[in-house]
């Protein structure tokens, strides 16, 4: 009976000493991370600084343009960039008017999804950037990116017709 309890007692210390150990995230921290990472390629997109711009992607990333044949490896998007950019006349700048970030419950990636105008060349049509970002060993990285413009749902009609 002795020796029962005592295999019982320590089965049951093994069991939880076994546990995987729960970290707790500064969830607070990390939004703030985040946010500070997605104001970095705000500024750096519209100072047009191609190179920096692409040090913040992943090197396995994909991009998604508003074109249904724009889908992107990062060589191909810094080219596109460089490529549009180039073109000091066009203005690409443009100010995000919503911003979300969804967290990883690990605090270790975040999809973050921001809308704004672009008037020059999106006229009065929003766009929307839905980024997934991911942090490895204290550096954020673009991991997925798509960008797309949003018609009014009242518009898509006029859009349609005006397609045909």
């Amino acid at each position: 009976m002795k020796k029962s309890l005592l295999l019982m007692a320590f089965a049951a210390i093994l069991l939880f000493a076994c546990q995987p150990k729960t970290q707790t995230v500064d969830k607070s921290a990390v939004n703030e991370a985040v946010n500070t990472f997605m104001d970095k390629y705000l500024n750096l997109w519209n100072t047009k600084d191609v190179n920096l711009l692409t040090a913040l992607l992943a090197d396995n990333g994909q991009f998604y343009g508003t074109d249904p044949s724009e889908i992107m490896d990062k060589k191909t998007l810094s080219e596109r960039w460089m490529k549009s950019f180039a073109d000091t006349s066009a203005n690409f700048s443009y100010t995000v008017e919503k911003r979300v970030i969804l967290l990883a419950p690990d605090g270790n990636s975040a999809i973050v999804t921001e809308q704004f105008e672009m008037s020059p060349l999106t006229g009065l049509l929003k766009c929307r950037l839905v980024s997934q970002i991911v942090k490895s060993e204290d550096t954020w990285k673009i991991e997925y990116q798509s960008c797309s413009v949003l018609p009014k749902n009242e518009d898509l009609g006029k859009l349609i017709t005006a397609l045909k």
